[in-house]
């Protein structure tokens, strides 16, 4: 098995969600050759390669392009952002050597439509031991009552000044107000911690969240996480809360793993899927509605003890379905490793 797994996604980028696949990828194929390619130059031969896509929302163009024509590959954790990349997924239909995707209503129409498409929730929560050895973070030791955890996104917001969306800047503008209104109520009862997830410059949850802390009024109560920390020690200090407000799909997969209740301040289709998957669809405001009062009403559902409970079993199943799909991903991977090249299909 002298060829290298090279695994084409949003990686070396400072997010920790995606950082975190890589940590998954090293436990699955330990002593294989690998790398994690986020660029078209780093392309390579495909005799010397064989091509995973993923995990995340990468089934697009700019990733696809990083694979050899000639080139047959597996894609692996991946998400599809809209039922519209359906088509680019059939596109690719005769080189896939496989697919496992992390929504299984997108694999129930793709096997529709002839894909031989798998389900597996998102793989990042294969990592619940790793996360669980890390030590505690500094910042729990300066707090002294009950923990919530804030994740917050500066995608959408950048996304809309750069591409001249008024409409979208406004409301994001406006969410900024409601939620630092909403963490003034929270922080009654709460101390705050604000934990960005990304720190690549044109996705700065940074930036995001100084910005909601600045508008806040009980800003005393406010713990920022200014340093940018690696995947396990992002969940772990997730897990050390007791609830996490997230607009981040991964602050929801890391708190998910860690058994802290929830709730999803909605701004794609995937985070409001995983909380349909986790049987937890009440937890999540959808885009655009966000309001204090929807915000602080979802929250007494989370705080309820049946809660945890309810979040505990959906966990438990989704995590053996993930270690049963990437077993079963290890073994084809391994054996296209033993084969020939993957153009030799």
């Amino acid at each position: 098995m002298s060829r290298c797994l090279t695994f084409v996604g949003w990686y070396g980028r400072q997010n920790a969600g995606d950082e975190a696949f890589k940590i998954v990828h090293e436990q699955l194929f330990p002593g294989v050759p690998k790398r994690w390619i986020a660029d078209p130059q780093e392309t390579g031969n495909s005799d010397e390669n064989l091509y995973i896509l993923g995990g995340g929302d990468v089934f697009l163009k700019y990733y696809l392009d990083m694979i050899p024509p000639q080139a047959k590959f597996f894609a692996y954790g991946i998400g599809l952002g809209s039922p519209q990349q359906y088509a680019s997924v059939l596109e690719e239909k005769d080189r896939l050597l496989g697919i496992w995707l992390r929504n299984p209503g997108d694999v129930e129409a793709l096997r529709a439509q002839g894909v031989n498409a798998h389900y597996t929730p998102d793989i990042a929560l294969l990592l619940g031991d790793a996360v669980r050895a890390r030590p505690q973070h500094p910042i729990i030791g300066r707090t002294s009552r009950k923990r919530l955890v804030f994740c917050p996104s500066g995608n959408a917001d950048q996304t809309a000044l750069q591409r001249g969306d008024l409409a979208d800047h406004f409301y994001y503008n406006y969410l900024k107000f409601a939620l630092a209104r909403a963490l003034d109520e929270l922080a009654k009862y709460y101390d705050i911690i604000m934990l960005p997830l990304s720190h690549d410059y044109k996705d700065m949850d940074l930036g995001f969240a100084g910005q909601v802390h600045g508008l806040m009024r009980r800003d005393g109560n406010v713990f920022p996480v200014t340093e940018e920390l690696p995947p396990l020690d992002v969940a772990r200090l997730i897990g050390d809360c007791q609830l996490c407000l997230s607009m981040k799909f991964h602050g929801l997969i890391f708190a998910a793993l860690m058994a802290v209740p929830f709730v999803n301040i909605g701004l794609t289709r995937k985070t409001a899927m995983l909380c349909v998957d986790l049987e937890q669809p009440e937890l999540s405001i959808p885009p655009y509605s966000f309001t204090q009062a929807s915000l602080l009403e979802a929250v007494k559902i989370a705080e309820m003890p049946e809660r945890r409970m309810k979040l505990e079993r959906a966990v438990e199943s989704q995590i053996a379905k993930a270690q049963e799909e990437a077993e079963a991903f290890q073994n084809e991977v391994l054996a296209a490793l033993a084969g020939p090249p993957s153009g030799g299909f």
